[in-house]
């Protein structure tokens, strides 16, 4: 992502991503501090986006600037209303030094954890989860034509719908309002969300222990947690006796050794060939393997069960 891209995003982004959620906050519970709101403005305000998306939908109004705006302007003048009857109650809240040192600890983790996504995550459509395609694609559909549940094709010939796209009418929104298209506007909301995200943790530690020095340090101690660097694979559950046997390895097996060669991939956790591709399995266990009996054994059965 371009440093440029970054900047032309910040203004729309601050109107539809940031001013919506504030105010909703603010309306809701007005006693928070203003950086605890201030915290949760990007997430209130791409479910307000998306709550009034749907709404349009069901009416039949095209999603655009010039029809969301209204609203989410008359929940900011319903907030400064909230917020002038609060605000003897607010006013007499003292601002210890102490706040401050939390404040400020908790955007200096912000802006690590913001500087380290937008350069590792430049190149990339967040959320990037396994289906960073996915939301591009929803965000660029929102902006095409201007509904929030737009049918997409499916590769494999058929069309679906994604039914939670708050954060993709928010980057189309601000495509339209002079930031860059809709997927590349993608990264740039979740950098700033990705900034404010520390504010939310120092509100937790300092709504749980009342130490502000707990609450300054929290915020450093989690920087990463939202973005790693590294992916961390999701592994099936297995049997217990097959994940002991991998755990001691192959020669350590009790009774034999060498342990025979395992068919159809099968030799880690997880490993989706052999018997998972078969369908081999019920509720994440590996069926034990059957015998077939003999003609035989098929025989003396008969003749026992006939005597």
């Amino acid at each position: 992502m371009p440093l440029t891209d970054l900047l032309r995003a910040l203004p729309a982004l601050l109107v539809v991503g940031i001013v919506p959620g504030f105010a909703l906050a603010t309306l809701i519970v007005p006693g928070w501090r203003w950086w605890e709101r201030l915290a949760g403005a990007p997430g209130l305000s791409a479910g307000l986006a998306g709550v009034i998306g749907l709404a349009y939908h069901d009416l039949h109004v095209p999603l655009w600037t010039a029809t969301v705006l209204p609203l989410e302007v008359a929940v900011v003048a319903a907030a400064v209303w909230r917020a002038r009857r609060h605000a003897t109650s607010s006013a007499a809240e003292a601002h210890p030094a102490g706040r401050r040192i939390v404040v400020a600890g908790a955007l200096c983790a912000g802006i690590v954890s913001a500087v380290v996504l937008a350069a590792g995550y430049r190149d990339l459509p967040v959320p990037v989860a396994t289906d960073g395609p996915v939301h591009a694609d929803v965000a660029a559909g929102i902006a095409a034509r201007h509904d929030i549940l737009p049918v997409l094709p499916d590769p494999s010939g058929g069309q679906w719908v994604r039914p939670r796209a708050g954060v993709e009418a928010v980057a189309a929104l601000a495509s339209e309002l002079g930031g860059p298209s809709a997927p590349a506007a993608l990264l740039p909301f979740t950098v700033v969300a990705v900034l404010l995200l520390p504010l939310g943790l120092a509100a937790l530690a300092l709504e749980t222990t009342g130490s502000t020095a707990i609450a300054a340090l929290a915020p450093l101690l989690g920087v990463g947690w939202a973005f790693p660097s590294v992916r961390v694979p999701l592994r099936r559950r297995c049997h217990p006796d097959r994940t002991a046997r991998d755990r001691r390895g192959p020669s350590a097996a009790p009774g034999r050794g060498a342990a025979a060669p395992r068919t159809g991939g099968g030799a880690r956790r997880g490993d989706l060939g052999g018997p998972w591709a078969r369908g081999d399995h019920r509720h994440g266990h590996r069926r034990p393997p059957v015998r077939r009996p003999s003609l035989a054994e098929l025989a003396s059965r008969a003749a026992e069960a006939r005597g």
